[in-house]
Parts: structure tokens; C-alpha cells; sequence
């Protein structure tokens, strides 16, 4: 199996669920990580993996956004091995369905949505105990063309499937162990937010593992890996608090001493008290919540089904609970939205009072009605190199130009990762751009003043509100022009109202 580049480097977590089913089916696995090894021979590496021996089957993972690499290294792997079979599937499979074997002949099969019990049956039909029409999910090439055999229905029984396998993965055996252990609780996504596509891949029922079933798979990578942190990826950790309080309760009746972080965000309405409370003293340091947009109307338009309040509530009661990083998630470009409106998500970012913001290009994902608005208002880019943490947008619309969502996004990074020193810098360089785009000067104050609010500078201009203010500038008038009072206390005034 083959994990691609890609933008972002963890462990392939649906990889390793194949390679768990692979093994438990008697097949020898070998999972080539070229998202985190990198700076090898491509060439030499495939070519040696298999010590000389001709694979059965080679199969790539591919998201969206690795694509092109993942078929790039298909190709190597097919001009070194011409007689195994090739199979494609992730996430990307389920979205654009045959798109890849229409495009590479070389590709023998596709798998769309979970991949674990059909290749189960893959592996019974390459000992002869299957037909491929006879596997669902599945879709494959004959002398006639491409055929697609009806979709398997999305597995509510998770318990019954092998642990992830991530001893066969190349990265692994080289590191020795698994320090972080990437892992799952649920899959599914009920609600229909219209820029994501989890529900397309992983189906809209929420489904769970049996939180006894979480626990044993926690003790096993303290053992196995001697792994020491957990990065959860559920789309939705505690839909249901019941489940995510007893997974939590065992983390602490076992005394498992595991710290962990919810790397892929939670709901601010899916989020209370008392859940927080037990997360925090299970273990939980890291919390992202997903913001998406600050802007009231483009948030409106994305149907996520929550409010900006709530999501300031919860941002408020994680950091009260004592969790040490409470992050967010944030989207630039989204339809509806413009330079002017995503600004106002930066300023609502700093706002919220995050530790850390992580700030994504809207990419249109076939098959979303977000994509479907892009189409019909906007320009689609190549999508299958395109990635929402990457410095290109995926899109554009006549209201907001590709220029203006990367310079959205420069200021959004800026503010994000050069919080301090580098202020003129920035601001020179940021007010070149703003100034080409034809901002106004008072668009710049504004801006300029969510700078300030990050620098040394906050403190000087805070005393200075403070003292205009509260003695009504009365002091200064010995050495103050008296038509120049007034004013300097409207500024301290409108100043006042922007700091906070």
C-alpha cells in the first residue's frame, strides 16, 4: 500500500485499518509512508520493498489534494511491478467515483466509502472464493469498460473490526515506536454543513465504537507502540456526551495516563460543562473548535446549524475548565464571502481569545452544494492538487479574486504565526497589498488596529485611552491647541470601542 505526499503529516489512520483487515486475512502487508518519509529514492524504495517478489495487489490512498502524487507513484509502481493489480480508494474515490480509472487505464479496481470489508472480499476473490460483481462497493474494469457494483452500506457494527495495523508501515519501522497514536471513536456526520464533504465518505449516521472497545485499543498502543499521546479524528467526537463522558470516565478509571488532543475540532453546541470537565481530567490538553467564519451572514449560508454565540460559549468554557489549548478552525473563501467579510473572521479570532487559529482556502469538494454554488457563481481550479492548507485557493467568484483570498490569507498567517517582533515588516508589506487592491484609509485604520492589538504597542495605546478618557483630556489643555481637544477625545473614543 501506498500513502502519497501531501500537505499534512500524520499516520494514514484508514490505511492502517486496511492493513489491521489485510493481516487478520492471512496477507502480507507492507504500508510504503511517503508522506512521512520523504527525501528517499521513490524509485528504489518500491522497487526494494517487496525483496524481489511480485505483489498481488499495490493500492494507493488518495485525498483530493494527493491525487497527482498518489498516481504518480501508482505509475512508478506499475513500470516495476506490470502484473499486479492496482487499486485506488480514500476519500477522494468516494467523491469523483470511476474519474481516476477513466483517466489511468493502469488502475484495475476502486473502492467507494469504507474500505474494510470490501477488501475482505477482495482478498477471497483474488483466492478464487469471489466474483468482483459480487462485492459491494466496489467499482472495476473489464474488456467492456468500467463497471460499478452497487454501494456496501456504511458498517455500524466498528467493534467487530481488527485494531489498526501500523507495525507493516515503513515510517513506523523505522521510528521504532508510535509516540503519537492516531485513532477513532465514531465515524458518520449527521449534519449537512454545506462546504464538507465527511458525509459523502463516511455516510450522515452517526456510528460509535463501545467505549470498553476505545479503552482496549488504548491500552494496546501503550503496549504495542509505547505510544504516550492520542490524536483523536472523529468528525464528531461527542455528538452524543453520553458516549464521549464514558469513553472519558474509563480514561480515568484505568488510569491509562495518556494525554490526548481532538485534532479534528468539535461542535460548540456538542460541548458542556461537565463533558468538558471529564475530557480535561482524562487527559484532553488540546481542544479545536470549528468557527469556519466570523462574519454573521456568511456563516449563515453554510447551514451548520449552531451560532456564533454558541461557539463563543464554548470557547469560554474549555478555557475555564483548564484546557491547555483551545484552538479553532477557520475557512477563507467560503460562497458568499468576500476580502471584507473574512476579515472580520481574523478580527473574530482574536476576539474568541484562541491559543491558535488554523486557517484553510474553501476548497469546493464534488458533490457539496458549496461546490455547486462555486460553479455557478465562481471559477473551479485543478482540484486534484489543490488543498486548503496550501498558499493557492482551490476557487474564485466575481466578488472575491483569487489576489484577494491570498492576501486574506496572508494576513490571517501573518497575524498567526508573527505575532511579535516583525511588526513594521508586516504591516509594509500587508499595506503595499491592501493599497494595490484599493482599500480605503479607513479600511487600513482597521486593519492596522488588529495589528496593534497583537504588539508592544497595545499597552502605549491602551494608557493613552485611558488617560484621554477619564480626564476628559482636561490635563492637556496647557499644552494642547483647543480646537484640537475635541478631536484627539473622538479618537480615543472610536479607538476604545475597536480595542475591545
Amino acid at each position: 500500500m501506498l500513502d502519497p505526499p501531501g500537505h499534512l503529516r500524520w499516520l494514514n489512520l484508514g490505511l492502517g485499518y486496511l492493513a489491521g483487515v489485510a493481516t487478520h486475512c492471512g496477507a502480507e502487508v507492507k504500508v510504503l509512508d511517503f508522506n512521512n518519509l520523504r527525501g528517499l529514492n521513490e524509485h528504489e524504495r518500491i522497487e526494494s520493498a517487496f525483496g524481489g517478489h511480485e505483489p498481488s495487489v499495490i493500492g494507493a490512498s488518495l485525498f483530493t489534494a494527493t491525487v497527482r502524487a498518489g498516481v504518480s507513484l501508482l505509475a512508478r509502481a506499475k513500470a516495476i511491478h506490470p502484473n499486479s493489480i492496482f487499486i485506488v480508494g480514500g476519500p477522494h474515490i468516494s467523491l469523483s467515483q470511476n474519474a481516476i480509472m477513466d483517466e489511468f487505464n493502469f488502475v484495475d479496481l476502486a473502492v467507494v466509502g469504507e474500505g474494510e470489508y470490501t477488501l475482505q472480499e477482495i482478498c477471497k476473490w483474488l483466492d478464487g472464493r469471489k466474483k468482483l460483481e459480487e462485492i459491494p462497493g466496489l467499482i472495476y474494469r473489464t474488456k467492456r469498460g468500467i463497471r460499478h457494483v452497487p454501494p456496501r452500506p456504511f458498517s455500524r457494527e466498528l467493534d467487530k473490526l481488527p485494531f489498526p495495523d501500523f507495525c507493516c508501515f515503513d515510517s513506523v519501522q523505522r521510528w521504532g515506536r508510535l509516540t503519537v497514536y492516531p485513532m477513532i471513536t465514531s465515524r458518520g456526520c449527521p449534519y449537512s454543513c454545506s462546504f464538507c464533504s465527511a458525509h459523502l465518505s463516511m455516510g450522515k449516521k452517526w456510528r460509535y465504537r463501545s467505549p470498553e472497545n476505545v479503552i482496549t485499543e488504548l491500552k494496546m498502543a501503550k503496549q504495542r507502540y509505547e505510544t504516550e499521546e492520542i490524536h483523536f479524528y472523529d468528525d464528531n467526537f461527542s455528538f452524543d456526551v453520553r458516549h464521549a463522558r464514558k469513553v472519558c470516565s474509563l480514561m480515568i478509571e484505568e488510569k491509562l495516563g495518556l494525554r490526548w488532543w481532538l485534532r479534528n475540532g468539535v461542535r460548540a453546541d456538542k460541548i458542556d460543562r461537565d463533558t468538558a470537565g471529564l475530557m480535561k481530567q482524562a487527559g484532553c490538553y488540546a481542544v479545536d473548535v470549528g468557527v469556519e467564519s466570523g462574519d454573521p451572514f456568511v456563516f449563515s449560508k453554510i447551514n451548520k446549524g449552531e451560532s456564533l454565540e454558541e461557539i463563543k460559549c464554548a470557547v469560554k468554557l474549555l478555557k475555564e475548565t483548564g484546557v491547555k489549548r483551545v484552538g479553532g478552525f477557520f475557512i477563507l473563501g467560503l460562497p458568499y464571502s468576500t476580502l471584507d467579510s473574512d476579515i472580520k473572521s481574523i478580527k473574530f479570532r482574536h476576539d474568541l481569545g484562541l491559543d491558535e487559529a488554523t486557517w484553510s482556502f474553501f476548497i469546493p469538494y464534488p458533490g457539496t452544494k458549496a461546490a455547486d454554488y462555486i460553479a455557478r457563481h465562481g471559477r473551479i481550479f485543478d482540484l486534484d492538487s489543490a488543498h486548503q492548507f496550501d498558499v493557492e485557493p482551490g476557487c474564485e467568484t466575481e466578488e472575491y479574486s483569487r489576489r484577494e483570498r491570498v492576501i486574506a490569507m496572508m494576513m490571517a498567517r501573518y497575524l498567526e504565526f508573527h505575532p511579535g517582533l516583525p511588526f513594521l515588516l508586516r504591516l509594509l508589506t500587508l499595506e503595499v497589498l491592501l493599497v494595490l487592491r484599493g482599500k480605503s484609509l479607513r479600511f487600513l485604520m482597521e486593519y492596522n488596529l488588529l495589528l496593534l492589538k497583537k504588539t508592544v504597542f497595545n499597552r502605549v495605546l491602551r494608557l493613552f485611552i485611558k488617560t484621554a478618557r477619564r480626564l476628559g483630556v482636561s490635563s492637556l489643555r496647557t499644552k494642547m491647541p483647543p480646537a484640537l481637544q475635541a478631536p484627539i477625545r473622538t479618537l480615543a473614543i472610536w479607538l476604545d470601542e475597536r480595542m475591545n
